[in-house]
């Protein structure tokens, strides 16, 4: 029965709006996407796991560790199963609520009570102490029942509807969020690793160079034995090798920080990756092309997009919510009972007994309160409407800016590549003067200089040529897939 009347009842009408996903601008094409090489748009596979064209297996191995070690993103699962459940408990407004009772009552009377004079009125006693009739006083009496009881309010107006629909709006928006983790883990990870690579060799180059100053002090200690140096020319050359052991220890210690880091991305403790990490690896080349792809990707691309247009489904559902508690709300109960004195007779339809009753609320008045909250709700789903359009705006900008660093540091990566070649050189034409006398220690120094500083500013401009671009696969919303 309850059934019926919640069909005939429950569709009549689901108040609050109609929820529509908002069309945004967005610009045509990025401006700073000619500083770029790009791939044909659309190529979606290679930002689902970009990380693999730099064909290093170390990172691979890494990321799929954090992917399914990483302790914040074990937290954004369980997240998302907390709003899955939540669903289930909003849904569960949908149907009556049933429960089930079973008693026994046991019951003594007083003999003191009172009742005696009661009964004597029916013939229960006498003056020589014999009774007759029936005697309340001191009778023991059992009860045994079973039965069912259920209510129910029916969603007249269709504010459990919404609910629902908010509900489920939140539990997809707990899925974007959980993607959103997967895509800076997974960029932080390769950043962190490209930052250890490029400290690895930092380190080799800062040792490399500390061998060439020891050469050239065992070579001026040398001539200074036949005249050839003065001592002031032995002691500038010693305060070059003391300079550049200085570098050894901040080096090292940033490289053991960056291997810790990466240990507990991938959710283990932070020594537990010394061993896979200690072996010095080269920084990848750049790729010949990125998939910049179109500025209307970003909406589809970017969890974080996605979770914020969730967000605002959720709160236009929210209206309807409160919008439904302006209106009338109309309960049912029920209840169906076995009832009997001894348990043989409790099953026999004799013992029934049961009750009917539906009942019906209006808020005539409340001060106010009803429309306040509705007036809130709307307040709200605007604030949801200006999140989703500046999360839209901070994904925009994000890829400008990427795009811009990740070219600009490929124009500042070739030119230092043609300053090394030239330093190079020039520390090659000095150093054969010196040896054949026709100059002194310092044009070699200085030169030497020059090449070590030219292959640190080298080598930190492919940490960060790889950091931008990773950047730049973030911010184009790679680093997540559907499985």
């Amino acid at each position: 029965m309850f059934a019926l009347v919640g069909a005939a009842l429950s569709g009549a009408c689901t108040v609050g709006p109609n929820y529509r996903p908002p069309r945004p601008s967005v610009p045509s094409k990025f401006t700073a996407g000619p500083l770029v090489p790009s791939a044909p748009p659309g190529n979606a596979p290679a930002l689902a796991a970009w990380w693999e064209q730099f064909h290093d297996t170390r990172l691979n191995t890494l990321i799929t560790q954090a992917l399914h070690g990483n302790l914040d993103l074990e937290t954004a699962a369980s997240r998302v199963r907390v709003a899955r459940e939540q669903l289930i408990i909003t849904g569960a407004d949908r149907f009556p609520v049933i429960n089930g009772d079973a008693g026994i009552d046991a019951l003594h009377l007083s003999q003191n009570s009172g009742l005696s004079e009661f009964t004597s009125l029916f013939g229960g006693g006498s003056s020589s102490g014999a009774t007759s009739g029936f005697t309340l006083p001191g009778l023991n009496l059992t009860t045994y029942s079973l039965g069912f009881d259920a209510s129910w309010e029916i969603d007249l107006f269709g504010g459990v509807r919404r609910a629902m629909q908010a509900a489920e709006a939140q539990a997809e928006q707990a899925v974007w969020e959980q993607r959103d983790s997967e895509v800076s883990i997974a960029a932080e990870v390769a950043n962190d690793y490209w930052l250890l690579r490029s400290l690895q060799a930092q380190l080799a180059i800062a040792n490399d160079q500390i061998d060439q100053q020891r050469q050239m002090l065992a070579l001026l200690q040398a001539r200074r034995r036949f005249g050839f140096v003065t001592d002031q020319d032995v002691r500038s050359q010693a305060a070059q090798l003391a300079l550049a052991t200085a570098s050894l220890p901040d080096l090292d210690s940033a490289l053991q920080a960056q291997i810790h880091a990466l240990g507990v991305l991938v959710g283990e403790p932070p020594e537990a990756l010394q061993a896979q990490l200690s072996a010095v690896q080269s920084l990848p080349p750049p790729p010949p092309a990125i998939p910049v792809g179109l500025p209307a990707d970003l909406l589809r691309r970017r969890p974080d997009v996605r979770a914020a247009e969730r967000a605002l489904a959720a709160s236009s559902a929210r209206i309807g919510v409160a919008v439904d508690a302006l209106y009338p709300k109309i309960s049912l109960t029920g209840a169906v009972d076995l009832v009997s004195i001894d348990l043989k007779h409790l099953l026999d339809i004799a013992s029934r007994q049961y009750n009917v009753s539906g009942a019906l609320s209006w808020p005539l008045f409340q001060g106010g309160r009803g429309r306040a909250n509705v007036r809130i709700a709307e307040e709200q789903d605007q604030q949801a409407l200006y999140a989703y359009q500046s999360t839209i705006l901070d994904a925009l900008r994000d890829v400008e800016d990427a795009l811009t660093r990740y070219g600009d540091e490929l124009k500042k990566n070739r030119a230092l590549r043609d300053a090394l070649s030239n330093a190079q050189a020039a520390a090659e034409v000095t150093r054969r003067q010196f040896q054949m006398g026709l100059d002194n220690i310092e044009p070699v120094l200085a030169a030497q200089g020059a090449v070590l500083q030219t292959r640190m500013q080298l080598t930190q401009s492919d940490g960060a040529l790889a950091s931008d671009l990773v950047s730049l696969y973030k911010a184009l919303g790679g680093g997540w897939s559907q499985t």
